[in-house]
């Protein structure tokens, strides 16, 4: 591995309670690996068949929430509005280059924060639904995930295995 910086792709929507969840956990992970985390947002979550939509966003809600009081972090009440949700779109497309930037974006987009709002745009979409594709081309279809090395770990409580396989591969950075 000399020489070589391994990436762990990250596919998260801005929709998605989980995908806020693992990014925070992400900007401590970050510190204690020599990984590079490579950014894929993705259009939006999608809502199995076999579950009623207003139900499955109430489940999500709530089960962010109790990886929130268990791990920390940010904790959620509702959806981000429409207007939010574009203007987290948009400014991804223009400024998001690091995890601290994505959790900053995120953090934005569930609070309803902005300054200033975007409207929707075709190309913010189009690069979403580029990397949804590339998500799906992997064989894979929920945000929130982190492929490395030909394996899948998805959300925060997969992270633990995603730890284990990176300090078994020696990418730990070293505390002394």
């Amino acid at each position: 591995w000399l020489g070589f910086t391994p990436e762990v792709e990250v596919y998260i929507a801005l929709n998605d309670p989980h995908s806020y969840m693992l990014i925070q956990a992400l900007v401590e992970l970050e510190q204690r690996f020599s990984v590079k985390f490579r950014l894929f947002l993705v259009y939006e979550s999608k809502v199995s068949i076999s579950v009623e939509p207003t139900i499955w966003r109430k489940w999500a809600l709530s089960d962010a929430n109790t990886v929130a009081q268990q791990y920390g972090f940010a904790t959620i009440h509702a959806f981000p509005h429409a207007n939010a949700l574009f203007s987290g779109q948009q400014l991804w497309q223009i400024q998001c280059t690091n995890i601290t930037t994505a959790a900053e974006i995120f953090h934005q987009t569930w609070n309803n924060d902005f300054e200033r709002y975007y409207n929707v745009s075709t190309p913010v979409i189009n690069f979403q639904i580029k990397n949804q594709r590339r998500l799906f081309d992997k064989g894979h279809y929920t945000p929130a995930s982190l492929y490395f090395l030909g394996e899948w770990y998805v959300g925060v409580d997969r992270l633990v295995y995603l730890e284990q396989k990176l300090t078994e591969k020696g990418f730990a950075n070293r505390v002394d």
